[in-house]
């Protein structure tokens, strides 16, 4: 199966879905690491609710996530992700 993946390089986004339980895959597009997702209708609804309007949920639970998905970047650096493309 070749499933249709979404590069995204916000990490602002990359903490909201994780605060709504899309945890991303991480990848080394061109020397930069990228919050990978399955084109999926879940990941289209976060997307839409997300540059729509960010509202909806705890503050503190988004700067948990925030911080989550900043040391899952820092890690892949550190790891050097593969680049499956």
């Amino acid at each position: 199966m070749n499933e249709k993946l979404v590069p995204i390089h916000d990490t602002y986004f990359a903490a909201f879905t994780i605060l709504h339980k899309l945890k991303p895959q991480l990848r080394n597009i061109n020397n930069r690491i990228a919050f990978v997702y399955p084109a999926s209708e879940e990941f289209f609804k976060l997307a839409e609710a997300y540059y729509k309007v960010q509202d909806g949920f705890s503050l503190p639970e988004y700067v948990d996530c925030l911080k989550q998905a900043k040391t899952m970047l820092y890690q892949a650096k550190e790891n050097g992700a593969n680049d499956k493309r």
